[in-house]
C-alpha cells in the first residue's frame, strides 16, 4: 500500500513539474506590494501588526484598532527602501492619517506607492530601446467602531491601481484597476489581544468569470474533439 502511495505522489509531482515548464508563471499574486510592511515596528516583529497597540499604520494591517487610540489624531510617514544592493531607485512611500471622531469610533485615510525604478530596454543586440517606468499604487479610507469597551470593528475601502506592462515591447500585462475591502475586528483586553482582519478584492469576481469561461471552452473543444473522433 505504501509503494502504490509513493508511486501515486511521484507521478502526481512529475506531472505537476512538466506542466510548471510548460506553462511558466512567475507572477503568483497581483499587487504584491500591499504584502510590505510599511512600518518597522511590525516588520521587525515578523509583520505581526494586525495584533499590536493601534498606531499610525493600524491603517495596513487592521483599521478596527483605530477606535482604541488614546491620542486625537496620529500621522505616519513612509519611506522604505526596497532591494538597495541591487538598485537605488526602487521604493515603497506613502503616508496614513487617523483621528478619532468622538470617544467610540474614528476615521482613517492612507496612501502607498509603490515605484519599480526605471528599466532600461535593449534588443537582442544591445541596442537601446528606451526607458519605461513602472508603478503600483493604493488609494484606502475606513472607520472605526468601538461596540462596547472590550471590541470593535472596521471597515477599510481600498482603490488599487497596478501598471506593470511595458508599453514599447507590446506587453500583454494592461494595468489592473480595482477595489478592495478590508473587514476587521479587535478585542482589546488587559492581557489580552484578540484581532484579525479579512481583505475581500474585488478583482476576485472577475477572475471567477474568467475561470468559468475557460473551463466551458475547454469543455466545448473536448467535445468537438469527440464527435471528429
Amino acid at each position: 500500500m505504501r509503494k502504490i502511495i509513493g508511486l501515486t505522489l511521484l507521478i502526481f509531482m512529475t506531472f505537476v513539474k512538466m506542466n510548471g515548464q510548460e506553462n511558466p508563471n512567475p507572477i503568483t499574486t497581483a499587487a504584491p506590494f500591499l504584502l510590505i510592511a510599511p512600518d518597522a515596528r511590525a516588520g521587525g516583529m515578523g509583520d505581526v501588526g494586525v495584533a499590536t497597540s493601534p498606531d499610525a499604520y493600524s491603517q495596513h494591517w487592521n483599521a478596527s484598532k483605530f477606535a482604541f487610540m488614546d491620542s486625537q489624531f496620529t500621522v505616519g510617514v513612509v519611506y522604505t527602501p526596497w532591494l538597495r544592493e541591487l538598485t537605488n531607485d526602487v521604493f515603497l512611500g506613502g503616508f496614513s492619517f487617523a483621528k478619532k471622531i468622538d470617544d467610540r469610533s474614528a476615521w482613517a485615510a492612507s496612501l502607498k506607492y509603490f515605484n519599480l525604478g526605471q528599466i532600461d530596454l535593449t534588443d537582442i543586440n544591445g541596442t537601446p530601446e528606451g526607458t519605461e517606468k513602472l508603478n503600483e499604487f493604493s488609494v484606502d479610507g475606513s472607520y472605526a467602531l468601538k461596540l462596547n469597551e472590550t471590541y470593535s470593528m472596521g471597515v477599510t475601502l481600498r482603490y488599487i491601481r497596478s501598471d506593470l506592462g511595458i508599453e514599447s515591447a507590446n506587453s500583454t500585462i494592461n494595468p489592473v484597476n480595482t477595489f478592495a475591502v478590508d473587514v476587521s475586528g479587535a478585542t482589546m483586553n488587559p492581557g489580552n489581544r484578540i484581532m484579525a482582519t479579512l481583505t475581500v478584492f474585488g478583482e476576485v469576481v472577475s477572475m471567477f468569470q474568467t475561470l468559468v469561461q475557460r473551463f466551458l471552452t475547454l469543455m466545448m473543444d473536448k467535445r468537438i474533439l469527440s464527435q471528429q473522433i
